[in-house]
């Protein structure tokens, strides 16, 4: 199975689980919660890693955020009234887009920040669970989850932070 796969279906990337840790953390980052078409792209804004190699493969999470944003667009269009369809539709295009700037090339967006804090916010034992069912013993280098906290939290505090992948490439052991 694919690392994405797994990540998807039962890891770190899980939409139910990581969407609310993502969830949790917009709130406590805006003091407010999303708008229900945000929500919506919280917890699909990920999906997009199923079927890749992205812990093995430096370039394979390029364009995950696409798949997302798809889903995203049409879960807004079947719920929103014909005024405001097409506008909704494309901001949540652009927030799904946005929490990964580098790889999609458009503006930060809201959703960025959330999705890097959802590390922080996230239960040790969920950390540790995605560390021994997605990489531990797979060939993949990853930071033990205390250190891999550590790491996130010091990056958001940084002027310019990366990505939580970036880091994550930056910082990865090969085995």
């Amino acid at each position: 199975m694919k690392e994405g796969t797994r990540s998807v279906l039962f890891g770190c990337h899980n939409p139910l689980f990581h969407g609310l840790c993502v969830l949790a953390a917009w709130r406590i980052t805006y003091k407010s919660w999303p708008k229900w078409w945000q929500i919506i792209c919280i917890f699909v804004h990920d999906v997009g890693v199923w079927g890749r190699q992205y812990l093995s493969d430096d370039t394979a999470k390029k364009g995950h955020w696409e798949l997302g944003a798809r889903w995203s667009m049409l879960i807004v269009h079947r719920l929103s009234t014909m005024r405001r369809k097409h506008y909704l539709m494309h901001r949540a295009w652009q927030l799904c887009a946005g929490h990964a700037p580098n790889e999609s090339g458009y503006v930060r967006s809201e959703l960025w920040l959330p999705d890097k804090k959802s590390w922080l916010i996230a239960p040790m034992v969920w950390l540790w669970w995605n560390y021994y069912v997605e990489w531990h013993g797979k060939g993949i280098g990853v930071t033990r989850p205390p250190e891999w906290r550590k790491m996130v939290a010091e990056n958001l505090r940084v002027k310019n932070p990366i990505g939580n992948h970036e880091l994550y490439i930056k910082h990865r052991k090969r085995a």
